[in-house]
Order: structure tokens, then C-alpha cells, then sequence
């Protein structure tokens, strides 16, 4: 790849931040990562939410969205979903910084159903 292809890439990730951006000024969403562990591993989930009123309303969204894909939310099979609020920026959704190092999840569930 050359300095002109990696250039080229970079300036359409900023255009793509540029326009997450806005578009987060206009509906309020942001990136709320989650890890859905289950017998098989895990899987990540990337929702786009509001900043949920309680952990009910983001236990829900998260279910809707392993639905979505066939999957399902079974805690009482040991299976856990992990928020990590706060820890990706739109900056690291694009690659224009590298994501901070893993923390530890600021919410996490496990064997709670909405």
C-alpha cells in the first residue's frame, strides 16, 4: 500500500468521523459497546443508544439487538452481557486513534432479564 493509498484512507475516515459527528449532534446517539458471553465464547455488539434512564432499559436494547441476529440472551445458562460505556470514542469507531487499553466492563449482568 503506498503513502498516497494510506493518506487517501485517512481522510475518508476523518470525513466518516465528521460525519458521525454530526449525526450524533442531531439524534443524540453514541456507541455503547457490549460483550454477550454464552457457551459457544462471546460475540460483540456495538448499539447505538441514548444515554439510557436505567440498566433495565440498556439490558433490553441489548437483547433486542442479540435477537436481531437470531441469537438469544440466556442467563440461566451462565451467560453474561458486559457494557463498557465510555471506553470507545468516535475517534477509535474510525481508526483515526487507537482504542484505549481494556478495562473492566462499567456495567455487567449476568443471570438479569429486562
Amino acid at each position: 500500500m503506498s503513502k498516497k493509498d494510506i493518506g487517501l484512507a485517512m481522510e475518508m475516515r476523518k470525513h466518516a468521523l465528521a460525519l458521525l459527528e454530526s449525526a450524533c449532534k442531531i439524534d443524540g446517539l453514541v456507541p455503547s459497546p457490549f460483550v454477550h458471553s454464552h457457551s459457544f465464547g462471546a460475540s460483540l455488539y456495538l448499539l447505538w443508544t441514548k444515554e439510557p434512564t436505567n440498566d433495565r432499559a440498556l439490558l433490553r436494547s441489548a437483547e433486542c439487538a442479540i435477537e436481531s441476529i437470531g441469537g438469544s440472551y440466556e442467563p440461566e445458562k451462565n451467560e453474561s452481557i458486559n457494557f463498557f460505556g465510555g471506553d470507545l470514542s468516535l475517534k477509535n469507531l474510525t481508526g483515526i486513534e487507537e482504542p484505549p487499553p481494556p478495562s473492566k466492563p462499567s456495567r455487567h449482568r449476568m443471570g438479569m432479564r429486562g
